[in-house]
């Protein structure tokens, strides 16, 4: 190996250490710092979540940036880069501290790749033609290489949401919903999860985090009965649950909890979901963190099996000097298993470990967009979903995997189930959207489509 090559790739001043067959840039410091690599990449393989496989870089404009924040979109500190004279794996161990990963084209050939965080113990490994020998090597070097990974017989997660964010609903009491738990038992059998969301007055994605079941559909009473009915046909439960963030007007009735807004450049922030604003939430807040389990114990008392815990796996993370936010998330998760409570996140994760029974949900939808400053909001702007990446580093990870997206695209059902299967995902995800007049014409045309012993569920007892 030529180690003075694999040098010139790093433009910072920073400490190196040599091994055999690596080079580990070392630096710490109170403050944040970048680390800037100089590439000539002919693909790459971002770590936008479960991974993002780039195979034509002329999409990138010039000095434009493209940028992940880990953790957050960004699930691992790692990145792979083909080039034509020299491949090469950067990978960097687990940590709850902010990063920022930002990939620029300097010129029609040249890249940087930019990594800012107070702490760079990043892994430099070269490879010839597989990136996995790369990755072997790297997990050697950090202690993973002993991950377990069990054979899993799937579960499916059905999606059953109620009211839309602007109020619309095509119930008027839960009890509608009574005939689409039997469908679902009817047509899946026993062992599966039924997801709610919009259940709460407002609507999905309004007056977060005010989870109170709508009173006007029949209240906690009508939902506890639902709830009832699909545990005694032998089905799972599972509600959604963001506590990243707050609904602007709540906020407004609450203006005590405006102190755990999280700031940026002296400014609150703020996020649209559905054309609303939001503030995001600082979990590390004493005062947010316990509103968020007084939601999180209410939910948990209607009687359902899982929590989805939204979005902090997921979107954007923002850096904080005194304790990062992930603290705050990672004393959530902590808090979920001490208490017993099943719970699935958005998105993946290489600091959020879960217990067995919980898992990460590989959303693989594509509608690409771009914050402001080129960070990533959704989807792939640039290449595709890239499963194979993630669960490669973290095997063990139990996950679920769209089969089934609000697009309604059956006809690459097939496909994704062999995906899903090819990465031993714990759960198939079908994104049934709300209950409308069309609902139940596609859950039925789903259980047409493909045989439950065909996708090797094996769960059907009639």
């Amino acid at each position: 190996m030529n180690w003075q090559q694999l040098k010139q790739h790093i433009l910072s001043d920073v400490p190196l250490q040599q091994g055999t067959d690596y080079l580990k840039i070392e630096a710490q410091s109170a403050t944040l710092q970048e680390v800037i690599l100089q590439c000539r990449p002919t693909k790459i393989i971002f770590p936008l979540r479960e991974g993002e496989l780039i195979e034509d870089l002329s999409g990138f404009s010039t000095n434009a940036e493209y940028a992940l924040t880990y953790p957050g979109t960004a699930s691992t500190r790692c990145v792979i880069i083909y080039q034509d004279d020299q491949n090469f794996f950067l990978g960097a161990p687990p940590s709850y501290a902010y990063t920022r990963i930002a990939l620029q084209r300097i010129d029609a050939t040249t890249f940087h790749l930019t990594l800012v965080s107070k702490k760079h113990d990043y892994y430099l490994i070269p490879f010839d033609q597989q990136w996995q020998e790369a990755a072997d090597r790297y997990k050697t070097l950090i202690g993973l290489e002993t991950q377990t990974v069990l054979p899993r017989t799937p579960r499916l997660l059905v999606q059953l949401g109620v009211k839309d964010p602007f109020g619309t609903v095509h119930i008027k009491n839960f009890d509608a919903l009574l005939p689409v738990i039997d469908r679902i038992r009817e047509a899946f059998g026993a062992g599966h999860i039924v997801h709610f969301f919009g259940t709460n007055e407002a609507g999905f994605d309004r007056m977060f985090p005010d989870y109170t079941i709508d009173p006007a559909l029949g209240g906690e009473r009508a939902f506890s009965g639902l709830i009832a009915h699909a545990k005694a046909l032998g089905l799972l439960t599972s509600h959604h649950y963001n506590p990243r963030i707050a609904d602007a007007d709540w906020v407004r009735l609450h203006p005590s909890y405006e102190h755990a807004i999280v700031h940026r450049d002296g400014e609150r922030v703020t996020e649209p979901y559905k054309d609303h604003p939001h503030y995001v939430m600082n979990c590390n807040h004493p005062d947010w963190f316990a509103r968020c389990f007084e939601t999180i114990h209410y939910l948990a008392g209607l009687g359902f099996d899982y929590l989805e815990i939204d979005q902090f796996t997921y979107q954007r993370n923002f850096y904080h000097p005194d304790a990062p936010l992930a603290m705050g998330y990672k004393r959530m998760v902590d808090a979920f298993i001490r208490l017993g409570y099943g719970f699935w996140l958005e998105g993946v994760s290489d600091v959020f470990r879960l217990p067995p029974g919980n898992f990460y949900q590989i959303l693989i939808r594509n509608r690409a967009q771009l914050w402001d400053d080129g960070e990533n909001r959704r989807g792939y702007p640039y290449g595709r979903t890239f499963a194979d990446f993630f669960m490669y580093l973290w095997p063990d990870s139990e996950v679920s995997y769209q089969l089934f997206t609000e697009n309604k695209s059956f006809d690459r059902l097939a496909g994704r189930i062999e995906r899903a299967q090819a990465i031993n995902a714990a759960v198939y995800d079908l994104e049934l959207g709300f209950f409308d007049e069309h609902y139940l014409d596609n859950l039925n045309r789903l259980a047409q489509r493909f045989g439950m012993r065909d996708a090797g569920f094996g769960m059907r007892d009639d």
